[in-house]
């Protein structure tokens, strides 16, 4: 039989279905648009192996195939794609974080806009390859419902080869410390902490990360 034709209806079931999706540990996916019969995900991960899947059980359930852009992530950059997986239910109030572009040469300068944040705090977090949190609130430009960035990227090491950067803004009802580490610190502690931070001060985090190539 002929497939029916996906209305709006099927953006809703297309949206539940990437929101629920478990892909398992150190994975993140989230719609960066749909319409009818046509999305575009773009998903966070260590492995490639359950965007396989995902695209699999997708295309079973809906009927066609998505279009998955996955960024590969390094290990010790997974707790922050766990913590984005954790926060996903808070999708719909997530910050609106623009950059300029998604490829850099060490010395370059990353630009981008931060927005759709309301009267929320607003903190930004650069997560290196190695898994080092630093944040980057400091270089945030206050304007006109919006906040603006410049940074400057400079490769931590001698090695070579690409590394991937993930770059997070996360917004919060009022300050937490934890979300400002006066020092880098191990993701895996940095996003366990703020999580712990968050649920002791009754608050709801909402967070969007944007994953860039540091070339050599």
């Amino acid at each position: 039989a002929p497939l029916a034709p996906v209305g709006p209806a099927g953006a809703d079931k297309i949206k539940s279905f990437v929101d629920q999706y478990d892909g398992g540990d150190c994975f993140f996916v989230s719609a960066v648009a749909i319409s009818a019969g046509a999305a575009a995900l773009e998903g966070f991960g260590a492995s490639t192996k359950p965007f396989t899947a995902l695209d699999a059980d997708f295309q079973r359930a809906m009927g066609f195939e998505a279009d998955i852009g996955v960024r590969q992530v390094t290990q010790p950059q997974c707790p922050a794609v766990g913590f984005l997986g954790r926060l996903r239910n808070q999708q719909a109030r997530a910050p609106r974080l623009d950059i300029d572009r998604d490829k850099l040469r060490s010395g370059d300068v990353l630009g981008g806009t931060i927005d759709r944040y309301g009267d929320r705090t607003i903190e930004l977090i650069l997560v290196s390859d190695t898994g080092m949190v630093q944040s980057v609130s400091q270089l945030l430009k206050p304007g006109i419902d919006a906040k603006t960035f410049k940074i400057g990227m400079q490769r931590t090491d001698g090695g070579s080869g690409r590394q991937p950067q993930l770059l997070i803004a996360i917004a919060s009802a009022s300050p937490l410390a934890s979300l400002r580490p006066a020092q880098p610190v191990a993701a895996d502690t940095f996003f366990r902490t703020v999580l712990d931070d968050a649920a002791r001060s009754g608050q709801t985090l909402s967070a969007t990360g944007r994953y860039f190539m540091l070339e050599k």
